[in-house]
């Protein structure tokens, strides 16, 4: 074999070796696997205390959200279900706790989120440079074939990368919809965090959590009728009235029993 075709069967080789994947695969990106393992177990042992939750076992929800907490200090559901145990033991001032750190990690979790979708299209244009340098290799071993059988390979290859380049572009240019939504907390913990703030004595506050809530979820019916209780409470019996009539023209059931008191309050 001349020296020039030992040259291009090198060439095919370690592009075989070190080019792209086998058409129809793609090349994974660079991740922390022991993050993605720990963070598994955490979701496993949050099911775990959810279901025994819904069970009404205590005990067995708190063991297992420890073991959850453990894998995942700022684990937001995990949080967000020892806010509610805490809640139902009467325990307002550790509930206020654990659903603080159940914000705190939804927010953390964003900016992670908003780090690694850079991080991804960091390596996504690295390894589109990467094609862009072996596209040229071939090509010019292409140029240099001397028999059929090593154009057929060759070509083979080109097109491949060709392939793997355009599913990289692609990729690429994909909108990050998730980095983009609108910033918030979902309406749920707003609600809860208002129901913790009131058994705080926390009224004003409650009140604009309620609104929250409302505002993301506008047939939030248990943040209607807390919000509608505040304000009639609160001697504001007419903004209590509009918030609950409102509601029923979207077709939220609102407390007949409030919705009486409100009547009563402005003198219908």
């Amino acid at each position: 074999m001349a020296k020039h075709d030992r040259c291009c069967l090198w060439l095919i080789c370690g592009a075989l070796l070190t080019g792209a994947p086998a058409h129809g695969q793609s090349e994974p990106l660079r991740a922390d696997t022991l993050s993605v393992q720990a963070a598994r177990a955490a979701r496993n042992h949050y099911e775990k205390a959810r279901k025994a939750f819904e069970e009404r076992k205590v005990e067995r929800t708190l063991q297992a959200l420890d073991e959850a907490l453990r894998l995942w200090p700022d684990y937001p559901d995990a949080h967000f279900l020892r806010a509610k145990v805490a809640y139902y033991q009467k325990n307002y001032v550790e509930a206020g706790q654990h659903m603080a750190r159940a914000e705190q990690g939804l927010v953390a979790g964003a900016a992670l989120h908003g780090d690694a979708e850079r991080a991804r299209r960091t390596e996504i244009e690295r390894l589109i440079d990467r094609e862009r340098t072996r596209l040229d290799e071939l090509r010019g071993a292409l140029a240099q074939a001397r028999s059929d059988d090593q154009r057929r390979q060759i070509q083979a290859l080109i097109d491949d990368a060709e392939r793997y380049r355009s599913d990289l572009q692609r990729r690429a240019a994909e909108p990050p919809a998730a980095v983009q939504a609108a910033p918030g907390l979902p309406p749920d913990y707003d609600f809860f965090g208002g129901n913790i703030l009131l058994r705080l004595g926390r009224r004003e506050e409650a009140a604009e959590r309620y609104r929250k809530a409302i505002a993301v979820k506008p047939d939030h019916a248990d943040a209607i009728n807390n919000l509608a209780s505040l304000y009639l409470d609160a001697g504001k019996p007419l903004l209590a009235l509009d918030l609950l009539q409102q509601a029923e023209t979207k077709g939220v059931k609102v407390n007949e029993a409030l919705k009486q008191a409100v009547l009563h309050a402005v003198g219908r």
